[in-house]
């Protein structure tokens, strides 16, 4: 059951992560 957790929670902080990254991506995109 434990490795379930931290499977979920290093999925989800790798989605935050990819997120995160995104959109720093599209405001350098806007800005030049």
């Amino acid at each position: 059951m434990a490795d379930i957790i931290k499977t979920a929670m290093l999925y989800s902080t790798l989605i935050i992560t990819i997120n995160a990254f995104v959109v720093v991506l599209a405001l350098v995109i806007e800005m030049q």
